[in-house]
């Protein structure tokens, strides 16, 4: 691996380590994070062979704004989410970003399932309890490294 990507990859890693686990414990990122993170990914993608050109990497951040737009508009998608999806498409590039997007949101969406059956079966009402989403974006990377790995 390239050493530049080899970088980006251990500095991504970091950043949805740190994010994920803050997310987890106080349901909530703090910015600097997140600025942090989308400043490496800028810097530091994860393939050597993406263009630091801004102009080939705005596609990479439309994810994160139109998490970002579901946010202004009411929708129970958190700031710190949209940013964090800023930073993973400036550090893997639109494709890649779609992926992990995609597998992420599967994941997410099994967990749901699984607390809204056992909310039926126990009779609570979960209808306001909130899922952390960058949680399931480490867990997608995660396996996406393992995958690739082997």
């Amino acid at each position: 691996m390239n050493p530049r990507g080899a970088v980006g990859n251990a500095l991504f890693l970091l950043f949805l380590l740190i994010a994920a686990l803050r997310d987890l414990k106080d349901r909530r990122v703090e910015r600097w994070i997140l600025l942090a993170g989308i400043a490496a990914g800028l810097v530091f993608p994860v393939d050597p062979g993406l263009s630091l050109s801004l102009r080939e990497r705005i596609p990479a951040v439309f994810p994160g704004m139109f998490f970002l737009l579901l946010r202004r508009a009411g929708a129970a998608v958190g700031e710190a989410d949209g940013l964090a999806l800023i930073a993973c498409g400036l550090f893997l590039g639109i494709s890649r970003e779609a992926g992990l997007l995609l597998a992420a949101s599967f994941l997410c969406a099994g967990v749901a399932g699984v607390i809204f059956l056992r909310g039926i079966f126990r009779g609570e009402n979960l209808g306001k309890r909130k899922i952390p989403f960058l949680p399931f974006l480490l867990a997608a990377w995660t396996a996406a490294l393992i995958l690739e790995a082997a």
